[in-house]
C-alpha cells in the first residue's frame, strides 16, 4: 500500500490555481473540476503570488472537447492561438482576455469563412465572409453584423455597393442584378426605401420615391426619354 502510495505522489502534484482549490496534474497534464485539462506552461499570477495561471504556450482541451493551442496570459487566452470547437468551427489568430480579438480567421463546419478583423468574440471592423454557396461580403462589420460601408456579390453575378446597418442594406448603395437591371439609391432594412432610380436592362427608367420595395411615387420613362407613365402612393397611371 505505502509503496502504491509513493508511485502516485511521483506521478501526480498539486497546482494552487484560481480557480479557488489546487488542480491535479500528472504527466504535465492538469486537470480542471469541470473535467477540462491543460498541458502547459505555468507563472505565478500577477496579483497573487501564491496563484500560478496559464501564461505561456499552453493546451487546453474542455470537457466538452473544444481545443485550443496557443498562448495564455493570466490564465485566459492571450496572444495567437487556434481554437477547434467540437462541432467542427475553427479559429485562427489573436485573441485578448480569452476572446477572439484582433486579426483572424474563423471557418464554420459548413465551409463558410470569415476572415479579418474581431472584438470580444465578434467580426469587428474589416472583414471579409464568404459564404460556402458562393456568396461573398468584403466591407465594415460592428459586433457580429455587417454594418457601414460595404459589397456584397452573388455567384450570379448579383452585387450591392453601399451602406449597411445590423445586417441589412440601409443607408445609400447600389444593386446591380444580373440580368442587368439596377436601383440607385436609399434602402432601409433591405427593402428599396426612399428615393431611387431603377433603370432596367432594356433602358425604361424609374425615377422617385420607393416603398418597402415597390414604386412609390414617381415618374416611369421609356427608353427613348418619353414619358410612360407615373406611380402615385404605390398605384399606377399610364400617361
Amino acid at each position: 500500500m505505502k509503496k502504491l502510495l509513493a508511485i502516485v505522489l511521483f506521478f501526480a502534484f498539486l497546482v494552487p490555481s484560481a480557480y479557488g482549490q489546487e488542480l491535479v496534474c500528472s504527466g504535465g497534464i492538469c486537470t480542471y473540476p469541470d473535467g477540462g485539462t491543460y498541458k502547459g506552461e505555468w507563472k505565478e499570477s500577477a496579483a497573487d503570488k501564491n496563484i500560478k495561471v496559464r501564461t505561456g504556450q499552453g493546451t487546453y482541451t474542455s470537457a466538452t472537447k473544444d481545443v485550443y493551442v496557443g498562448e495564455f496570459k493570466e490564465g485566459k487566452e492571450d496572444g495567437q492561438g487556434t481554437q477547434t470547437w467540437a462541432n467542427g468551427n475553427k479559429y485562427v489568430g489573436e485573441f485578448k482576455e480569452g476572446k477572439m480579438t484582433g486579426k483572424g480567421t474563423f471557418t464554420a463546419s459548413s465551409g463558410s469563412t470569415y476572415a479579418g478583423e474581431f472584438k470580444d468574440g465578434e467580426e469587428n471592423g474589416q472583414g471579409t465572409y464568404t459564404w460556402s454557396n458562393g456568396n461573398k461580403y468584403v466591407g465594415e462589420w460592428k459586433e457580429g453584423k455587417r454594418t457601414g460601408q460595404g459589397t456584397f456579390t452573388a455567384p450570379g453575378g448579383s452585387k450591392y455597393v453601399g451602406n449597411w446597418k445590423n445586417g441589412k442594406r440601409t443607408g445609400k448603395g447600389t444593386y446591380t442584378w444580373s440580368n442587368g437591371n439596377k436601383y440607385v439609391g436609399e434602402w432601409k432594412d433591405g427593402k428599396r426605401t426612399g428615393q431611387g432610380t431603377f433603370t432596367s436592362s432594356g433602358g425604361n427608367k424609374y425615377v422617385g420615391e420607393f416603398k418597402d420595395g415597390k414604386e412609390w411615387s414617381g415618374m416611369y420613362y421609356n427608353a427613348d426619354g418619353s414619358i410612360r407613365g407615373r406611380f402615385t402612393e404605390g398605384k399606377w397611371k399610364e400617361l
